[in-house]
């Protein structure tokens, strides 16, 4: 949901200047985020959630792991409408 991230975002900015007086941002200001906040209501937005796992092998994957990350998939896609992808060594 686009519009309660960018709520967050606003929120998390506002407690943070609050609190040090500083901005959390490295790069763009407040204002920006405003503007990208108006700009994202006109984009369609996808998301992918990765996950990085070096102690699995593609060759040596098990089917309980193969379980798990499916219905991590699964879960990932019905919570978030997002893709899932996973890394893992050959």
């Amino acid at each position: 949901n686009i519009p309660v991230l960018f709520q967050q975002l606003i929120k998390r900015q506002r407690k943070r200047l609050q609190r040090s007086g500083r901005d959390g941002f490295m790069r763009g200001t407040f204002q920006r985020l405003y503007e990208l906040e108006d700009e994202a209501r006109l984009l369609h937005p996808r998301f992918t959630i990765a996950v990085s796992q070096p102690g699995v092998t593609k060759a040596g994957i098990t089917g309980q792991q193969l379980a798990l990350l499916a219905s991590t998939e699964v879960y990932v896609f019905e919570t978030a409408h997002a893709l899932f992808d996973v890394y893992c060594s050959p």
